[in-house]
């Protein structure tokens, strides 16, 4: 059975709360402790009611001195178990109080570092949310300012493409201009030439 000690032994405050490994111990040593005083009390109480069940004895007049003796004993041992009892029933009250407030203690501990990691885990997933946005938007910007770069360019070669077409019937024109006056001249030196 553990030592009554442990359970006034101090914990440790870390992290705002208690050591979790300290705390498991103590529990399963207060465990443990109430288990075996479980077991005692269960013990004593078989004792007492074997005890109680003896059917006690008429004081005879002529008690000897052996008599004298038990009956201080059957005092004694009975005045030792009530102590026992109530013993045992302290501490039993006490362990069972100890127990809870740190099984209390430690859920909410675990419940305050449970709501801080999310706390984080939230911030963490909005601050990644905000910055994938962010990319997100700075990409679609340089996208839309190439598609406009692309449109405007893409303008320009509308337009040199018709700027070409129009120099080209010119030239066209002009060399049908050009092909018809050498075929006039040509004509009329021949005919010069015939006539």
């Amino acid at each position: 059975m553990a030592a009554m000690g442990e359970l006034d032994q101090q914990l440790e405050i870390v992290r705002r709360g208690y050591d979790p490994h300290q705390v498991q111990r103590l529990v399963g040593s207060l465990a443990g402790e109430l288990k075996a005083l479980a077991v005692e009390n269960a013990a004593l109480r078989e004792q007492l009611a074997a005890a109680e069940a003896r059917p006690a004895e008429p004081p005879s007049h002529s008690l000897t001195a052996g008599d004298d003796a038990t009956a201080a004993r059957s005092r004694e041992t009975a005045d030792v178990l009530d102590a026992a009892r109530l013993n045992v029933a302290r501490v039993m009250e006490r362990a069972t109080k100890e127990a809870a407030e740190l099984l209390a203690a430690a859920e909410h501990e675990a419940q305050e570092k449970a709501a801080q990691q999310s706390t984080a885990a939230l911030a963490a997933a909005e601050a990644h949310a905000k910055e994938m946005l962010d990319g997100a938007e700075a990409e679609l910007a340089q996208v839309t300012a190439r598609l406009e770069q692309g449109r405007a360019e893409l303008a320009e070669l509308t337009a040199l493409r018709e700027t070409l077409r129009t120099q080209f019937s010119d030239t066209r024109a002009q060399l049908a201009a050009i092909e018809a006056t050498m075929d006039s001249a040509a004509a009329a030196e021949l005919q010069d030439a015939h006539g």
